[in-house]
């Protein structure tokens, strides 16, 4: 009984929430669970965090009322209806993150259930504010209590296929920042590996082999301006051999959404990786603008 509410409060403090936040996130059950009246929350603790304990014990009675995946899309904007406060499904996030990382003290019929509504619910929910580090969370966790076997595959073939991970990852950096510095060009590299989830439903949603997946690595190059994105192209192309029909040129011919970037892919260290190359401005329209996951 304390310590889920103490993880989520530890959740919601990594995520930089202010004090009200986390105290009805320590609170988010009392009323629900412990029989203790919101006047009692209110009393002690001020109106705003009533209010945020209030909100999360509508989205408790709401998961209640839900029965079938179909209302999955109906979920979403009832939640956001009932949540005045966008912080109200932060704090019921939080609680459903942390009741997956400690999912295996349950029956199984109710860990298949959770995961199910997770993948339904609750991810999209989170990608839909723009938290997209805790849908990945989400995702992960309920994929590999759904499927332990197919998780454990796509995690041995990731390890199996790269071994020595940060190691690429930090040698492709090497490789372009020293030819970009060599001929002027200024650059923000950053390489992630991606998420076991999202291999998954490439391979599942494509029929692609995991052999197929171009972009288990993806590196992503930051430029000043449209004619670096070409320039740092060519050097790429010219370190790297480029993998054929895997380049995408959006900043010519942005996406109907005015997403621009320039995709490539290509053979670096043996691995075939995928690159995308674009300009600051570019980069936070596609994080934040209406071209946002």
């Amino acid at each position: 009984f304390i310590t889920h509410p103490i993880n989520v409060g530890l959740i919601l403090v990594s995520l930089k929430m202010d004090e009200d936040t986390v105290i009805a996130g320590l609170l988010h059950d009392v009323v629900e669970d412990c029989e203790i009246p919101l006047s009692d929350v209110k009393n002690k603790f001020g109106n705003n965090v009533s209010r945020l304990v209030d909100g999360v014990t509508k989205l408790l009675q709401l998961d209640e009322k839900m029965k079938d995946q179909s209302q999955a899309e109906h979920f979403q904007k009832m939640a956001l209806a009932t949540a005045e406060d966008v912080r109200v499904v932060i704090i019921k996030l939080a609680d459903r993150l942390h009741n997956l990382k400690t999912i295996e003290h349950l029956p199984r019929d109710k860990q298949v259930k959770k995961c199910r509504e997770t993948l339904d619910l609750y991810a999209p929910l989170a990608h839909q504010i723009g938290m997209h580090k805790m849908a990945t969370e989400l995702e992960d966790c309920s994929f590999k209590t759904l499927h332990p076997a197919r998780y454990k595959f796509i995690q041995d073939a990731l390890e199996e296929n790269n071994l020595n991970k940060k190691t690429l990852i930090s040698r492709v950096k090497k490789s372009l920042n020293a030819r970009f510095k060599k001929n002027d060009i200024e650059a923000k590299i950053t390489g992630r590996e991606k998420r076991v989830f999202s291999i998954y439903q490439k391979i599942k949603k494509k029929k692609f082999s995991f052999a197929d997946i171009y972009d288990v690595f993806a590196f992503r190059v930051l430029v000043n301006n449209a004619e670096d994105c070409y320039k740092a192209l060519g050097f790429i192309h010219n370190i790297f051999t480029p993998i054929t029909g895997r380049f995408k040129d959006y900043i010519g011919l942005p996406k109907p959404n005015g997403y621009q970037s320039l995709h490539t892919s290509v053979i670096g260290r043996h691995r075939p990786i995928e690159i995308q190359i674009r300009t600051m401005p570019m980069h936070e329209f596609a994080e934040r603008g209406v071209a946002s996951h």
